[in-house]
């Protein structure tokens, strides 16, 4: 009986060991995910097909991982759960993959005149490529991390800190160096999903930073 208990104990001991947990499974991700992109010419991907290519480097992964990450973040199924997914995997391979922040910024599309992009039957203008200049009054950390600048008019704005941009490293070496500091940011707007609202909101996302 002693013997079986014991048995049952070290299986349960395994088991648990065994379990994926969020950064261990982002890292085999992105390992694997960046080890693929290596391979490939990025020279010839660019903003309109960029997000093609990378969902084709994406989708085996994700399949292969696919009971892995119903136990992290839920059901591949899920909406909600992918989108917390990618946004932490694309984090991840933005700091650890040169080549996956390289295609990244080519996602942002050419800095040139607005755009019309449809969603879910919207037709949204989006301005590519506008400039912000003020304060940069704080920088709040998390899974998306956002950036609080007071413009020239005294008016605080949100930015999104989603993927690589210029200057971005020095940022992240030394944030509290440059708070309370001038800053000019060049930024784009995206129309984003907001589950909790069940509608499409349009944020700022950060392609580069003058740093002062």
């Amino acid at each position: 009986m002693k013997k079986l208990l014991f048995l049952f104990g070290v299986t349960l001991a395994l088991n648990a060991n065994a379990q994926m947990t969020k950064d261990s499974l982002l890292k085999a991700m992105s390992k694997e995910i960046c080890a693929e992109i290596n391979k490939k010419d990025v020279s010839n991907i660019n903003a309109d097909n960029a997000q093609q290519e990378l969902g084709m480097l994406f989708m085996p992964v994700i399949m292969n991982h696919s009971s892995d990450i119903e136990s992290v973040f839920g059901s591949v199924n899920d909406m909600d759960a992918m989108q917390k997914l990618m946004i932490d995997l694309g984090m991840k391979l933005t700091l650890t993959c040169p080549k996956f922040a390289e295609v990244s910024m080519k996602m942002a599309g050419s800095m040139g005149e607005p755009k019309k992009e449809k969603i879910a039957a919207r037709t949204v203008e989006i301005n590519e490529g506008d400039e912000l200049k003020g304060t940069l009054l704080s920088i709040a950390p998390g899974d998306i991390t956002t950036l609080s600048v007071k413009d020239t008019k005294g008016k605080t704005i949100k930015l999104y800190w989603l993927e690589y941009f210029e200057n971005a490293d020095l940022l992240k070496a030394n944030n509290k160096r440059y708070l309370n500091k001038k800053v000019n940011i060049t930024y784009i707007e995206k129309s984003i999903y907001d589950a909790a609202k069940k509608d499409y909101k349009t944020i700022k996302v950060i392609t580069a930073i003058d740093l002062q």
